[in-house]
């Protein structure tokens, strides 16, 4: 049985950065739905506060503390708040210290990390932890850099840039997916073929862009999108980007299998489309066609069907195909066969070749 998914706590005080707090709050749930807790402080008439606190700690793995310029809180006498052993964020900051969760001190624009006089000994370690700043004129790519850095403290990292490929009648189009947003240039390569037909000393160059512009930084719109010659072989490609702040990151190197991305593309056109078509042939006979799946047959090992509930399979007549790639009707394609007088369903069981099935029943109509 897998483990429970850890949650992300939000500390801040009230009077100090509330709108702040919110903005982060909202950038984590987006990541992580249904395991953000930003009011914790709203304790309950009765409960004890370090219960309390350390029930919400029981299941969590970050604890993210937003620190605005009056996070400390100072009293008339000017002394901190934190120096009080029954303050809140203390109690908060101090047991999640202690449970071993990881804090991150997120600065907002203007603060300052707290000096170490205003906080107590226990909270002595936190003025040791790197801080966070975030700056109005970046705050979108400083809530997502702060998302990912929570997400790598969970174990939930995702890859920074991800291939998708859809294939073509002569060649692949291959999506790139970066992970970071208002990207400004993606650049690509490929270094190794199956087939020995790159040598991957040639230089990254770029994807190009669209005519449209980014609505928030006006600059234009990276084409998020390649062509690759078609073949049965994999590849590894580079693929490098230039961020929100013009820096360049990468390069990645990242695997592009024909066969997994055929598979991965038929098995989500299935899941739209239906996989059997019914009606009547020239000689007035009810038959079921199989058409539309013989066009993705160079992902599947087999198709097999049965009728109600009949247990015996038939195997569709499959001409294997040439290559990794959509395929046209050949003869010797069984794209149809008769159905059984009065047969109400249609069983049909997909065979991958990468091993995995999936099967699905089709209501026989005329």
């Amino acid at each position: 049985m897998s483990s429970p998914l850890r949650t992300v706590l939000v500390s801040y005080r009230r009077a100090d950065v509330p709108h702040l707090a919110r903005r982060v709050y909202d950038a984590l749930l987006a990541r992580f739905p249904e395991r953000v807790f930003f009011d914790i402080e709203e304790i309950e008439p009765g409960q004890d506060f370090v219960e309390a606190i350390d029930a919400a700690l029981a299941s969590a793995g970050a604890l993210v503390a937003v620190i605005g310029e009056d996070w400390t809180a100072r009293q008339s006498a000017g002394r901190s708040r934190l120096l009080d052993e029954h303050d809140f964020v203390r109690l908060e900051l101090a047991a999640a210290l202690r449970a071993g969760v990881r804090v991150f001190p997120v600065l907002a624009p203007g603060a300052e990390p707290p000096p170490a006089a205003d906080l107590p000994d226990e909270l002595q370690r936190f003025a040791r932890l790197q801080a966070l700043r975030l700056t109005d004129a970046h705050l979108h790519e400083d809530l997502e850099r702060l998302v990912e850095l929570v997400a790598r403290a969970l174990g939930e990292e995702r890859p920074r840039v991800a291939l998708i490929g859809m294939p073509g009648n002569d060649e692949w189009t291959v999506t790139i997916q970066v992970l970071d947003q208002d990207v400004r240039e993606i650049l690509w390569r490929v270094v190794e073929s199956g087939d020995k037909s790159v040598d991957g000393r040639g230089p990254l160059r770029s994807s190009g862009f669209e005519l449209a512009r980014n609505a928030r930084t006006g600059l234009p719109l990276p084409r998020a999108h390649i062509e690759l010659a078609s073949g049965d072989a994999p590849r590894t490609l580079e693929i490098a980007y230039v961020d929100a702040r013009g820096v360049r990151q990468g390069p990645f190197a990242l695997h592009f299998d024909p066969r997994t991305e055929l598979v991965r593309f038929v098995k989500h056109v299935l899941g739209l489309t239906n996989w059997v078509e019914f009606g009547r042939d020239v000689e007035g006979r009810s038959v079921a066609y199989f058409t539309a799946l013989l066009s993705y047959k160079a992902a599947l090992r087999a198709v097999r069907y049965s009728f109600d509930d009949q247990t015996t399979e038939h195997a569709l007549r499959i001409v294997p195909a040439r290559r990794l790639s959509l395929s046209e009707l050949e003869e010797g394609d069984e794209s149809f066969v008769v159905l059984p007088a009065a047969a109400r369903r249609v069983r049909v069981r997909l065979e991958f070749v990468d091993g995995s099935e999936q099967s699905a029943d089709f209501t026989c109509q005329d």
